[in-house]
């Protein structure tokens, strides 16, 4: 087509030449454009990729930083001293809602075997009033321990008229043992949960670094 043009016009070569010039530039500039949107595009969805997975790395990271042994939920430790000695392997902890259920399941008397009444000779830091009760506490259960099973190492202390303020301690083994049958008491250590993190745009807690609230855009 280009060589056909020359030939019917008798300026053809300047004519052509700056037709074909202005065609291969405006190509050429459609070209480029495309090209650079294409880039921008490309680039636009890489760069938002990799933002998206540096939050969400960032978002594991931090609720990874909260997780601990054994749980995230409050807790009584034990110092890693087992609740029974009949059980292979037995929790060396109590998660703390347990506690406050059976402690409100428990009796408000004396009662035998249990409550029964405790004075504290081990002279520990207790929030009852001395005499107050002493209670068993098993791990994995809500309801107060009923005679028939072991009652194990833990105790709950507790007066009947305020069950809502109460201690834990359990039988301390590597304690020198006294003239009594059992070992003398350690007070278990409160351990708080742990904090966690909430959606920056829900406000809900996220789950293994995800919002699980649906349609949100969160963390």
């Amino acid at each position: 087509m280009y060589q056909r043009d020359r030939q019917q016009s008798p300026q053809g070569s300047d004519t052509g030449s700056a037709s074909t010039t202005t065609s291969s530039q405006s190509i050429g500039s459609r070209s480029t454009i495309s090209n650079y949107s294409r880039h921008t595009s490309v680039s636009s969805t890489s760069t938002t990729s990799r933002v998206t997975a540096l939050r969400s790395s960032a978002a594991d990271a931090a609720y990874d930083r909260q997780r601990r042994s054994p749980t995230d939920s409050s807790y009584y430790d034990l110092d890693s001293t087992p609740w029974t000695n009949e059980q292979p392997g037995a929790q060396t902890w109590i998660n703390a809602y347990e506690v406050r259920q059976q402690v409100a399941d428990s009796p408000a008397t004396e009662q035998q075997p249990y409550p029964s009444p405790y004075y504290n000779r081990e002279e520990l830091a207790l929030q009852a009033n001395i005499p107050c009760l002493h209670h068993p506490i098993t791990p994995g259960q809500t309801t107060a321990w009923q005679e028939g099973p072991s009652p194990g190492a833990v105790r709950s202390f507790y007066n009947g008229n305020d069950r809502t303020v109460f201690d834990v301690a359990y039988h301390d083994p590597k304690k020198a043992i006294s003239t009594r049958r059992n070992d003398p008491f350690t007070k278990a250590v409160y351990v708080a949960a742990a904090p966690r993190t909430v959606c920056s745009q829900c406000n809900t807690y996220l789950r293994n670094g995800n919002c699980t609230t649906p349609r949100c855009i969160g963390p």
